[in-house]
Order: C-alpha cells, then sequence, then structure tokens
C-alpha cells in the first residue's frame, strides 16, 4: 500500500511537486469559492473554510484523532467562557499521526457577546416605500413590521444577558478552527489558503460607523448601480464565515428593502455587509422581509 505524502519521513522534490499539484487540482475540480474557501477584502491567499478543509482531509485520508481530541474551557469572568481546542490529526489507513491544530473560541467575541435590538423611531414607512426608497430612508435606518405596520427604526447593539447561551456554539467553533489549522499544518496547503478569518474577524471589534454615512444625505449623487457578481460572492463567503443561512441573509436584505442578492444596489452594499457581519443569528429570527 502506498504511503501517504502527509506522513512519510521525508519527501523528494518529485513528491513535494506532486503535493502541490494535488491540490491545485482539487482546487480546481472540486472546491467552490464561498462554500469551501473565500477571499476576504485585505487578504491575498483564499481562506479555507470547513468544507474545503474536509475536502483536503478525504483526499489525503486525514481524519480527526477523536481519543486525543483535547477540550479545555476557562472563566473568564461575567459568565463568559473560552474553549481552547487541541486537533490531532491520523491517517486513516495506518493510523499514524498526522500533525495537529489548535483553535479557540469565546464568548467575548463580537457576534456571541451582542445581539442586534430594533429600537422603534415611531415612524410608519410610506405605502410608496418600494418606488421612492431612496427618498423615504433616513441614515443608518432599517425596517420591521410592528403590530402589522412597518416602523423605521434602528438596529443598536445590546450585551447578551446570558453567554452561557453559546457555550455549545463556541466550544463547536474552536473544534472547526482547530480542524482547519491541523488540515493546514499536515497538508502544508498555508502556500494556498489562510486560516478560516473567523478566528480574525470574530475577535475584532466591531468597526465604527463610516464617516460617510453622515454626509450621504447631502451627497448629490445617488449610486444605485446594482452590484457585481464578484461583489455577490463577498456578500455570500462573509454570510457564510457569520454562519448564517440563506434566510437569515433574506432577513437582513429584506430589511433594506430587497427581495434578492443581485438587486442589491452600490448604495446599501457596504451597509449590508457590515450588518451581516454583526448578525447573531440564534437570537435574530423574528425579523420580517418587507412587502413585495
Amino acid at each position: 500500500m502506498e504511503q501517504s505524502l502527509a506522513i512519510k519521513d521525508e519527501l523528494n522534490v518529485a513528491e513535494i511537486t506532486q503535493q502541490v499539484t494535488k491540490i491545485q487540482e482539487i482546487m480546481q475540480a472540486v472546491m467552490r469559492d464561498g462554500e469551501h474557501y473565500g477571499t476576504i477584502p485585505g487578504t491575498n491567499k483564499p481562506s479555507l473554510l470547513k468544507p474545503g478543509a474536509e475536502k483536503l482531509g478525504f483526499t489525503f485520508r486525514l481524519v480527526v484523532d477523536e481519543a486525543h481530541l483535547k477540550i479545555e474551557e476557562q472563566e473568564m469572568g461575567g459568565g463568559h467562557r473560552n474553549f481552547r481546542v487541541i486537533c490531532p490529526l491520523i491517517h486513516a489507513p495506518t493510523g499514524t499521526p498526522a500533525g495537529a491544530g489548535i483553535g479557540s473560541c469565546n464568548t467575548m467575541e463580537t457576534r456571541y457577546r451582542y445581539r442586534n435590538e430594533f429600537i422603534d423611531s415611531g415612524e410608519p414607512i410610506p405605502n410608496d416605500y418600494k418606488q421612492n426608497k431612496g427618498a423615504y430612508k433616513a441614515k443608518g435606518m432599517v425596517a420591521k413590521k410592528i403590530n402589522d405596520e412597518w416602523k423605521w427604526g434602528k438596529q443598536e447593539r445590546m450585551e447578551h444577558d446570558n453567554p452561557a447561551d453559546y457555550y455549545n456554539t463556541c466550544e463547536k467553533m474552536a473544534k472547526k478552527r482547530a480542524f482547519v489549522d491541523a488540515i493546514l499544518t499536515a497538508t502544508a496547503a498555508s502556500d494556498f489558503f489562510t486560516q478560516d478569518m473567523e478566528d480574525i474577524k470574530a475577535n475584532a471589534p466591531a468597526p465604527p460607523p463610516p464617516p460617510k454615512e453622515e454626509k450621504k444625505q447631502d451627497d448629490s449623487t445617488d449610486d444605485t448601480r446594482k452590484i457585481t457578481e464578484k461583489q455577490r460572492k463577498r456578500l455570500f463567503a462573509i454570510s457564510k464565515q457569520a454562519g448564517l443561512s440563506e434566510d437569515d441573509v433574506k432577513k437582513v436584505i429584506g430589511a433594506y428593502g430587497y427581495d434578492k442578492t443581485s438587486d442589491i444596489t452600490m448604495n446599501d452594499y457596504e451597509k449590508i455587509c457590515n450588518e451581516i457581519e454583526l448578525v447573531v443569528v440564534p437570537e435574530e429570527s423574528e425579523q420580517e422581509e418587507l412587502p413585495v
């Protein structure tokens, strides 16, 4: 039986070339942008997502060594908790150790610490909103149906009162990050991918409102061009990394008056991307879409 390249004692130049070629072929033939990997603006390499890591693991016959998987929990105060996972891999046919990865996640990360709460402004939305949304939509405002009436309001970030609601989610996220790290290490695929950017984005503080919002009202140019296919893919990648389903994304864009992502205009694109990054999926299912 041929020995896996991932566990051989030493590789020659031809075998290294074979390893690189195999990963390139898997990327081209099997992996899809936005599903198995996604490029985050500001990075020069695609970020490997869990489905892509699973494909590489399957290719090189690498599986998690469940018997030696290590999960550490650390109390952070205020009910918050950090989860650190060490994920070892083995070569499935032989049981030989093939590498390990480390990942962590905690309830102080933005997406688990905060939720978006709708603050009603008391202003109803006119019936001709769809036709004249540019004239009616206020700065930073979103729409929500309250007692059968659509109202303007703002999404304000509030801190969750029970961090324990996210213990299980954070533990699974830490395991996922450790697994992706292990696959990158064991297959030497860092030339092609960076670590799944969720661990960086989730720990980053929420971005401040862009200055242009303050002067948008007085801006004489209104960019109503539809977003490009490349921008739609970026939106899709961001929503995947945030853990949003298709329905979750529809609720976010519905609050801006869109039925589908291809209808989004340049006016709202960046605001929608920023909001998707901060959405906490389990708590925000009550918002409805605007009527057609």
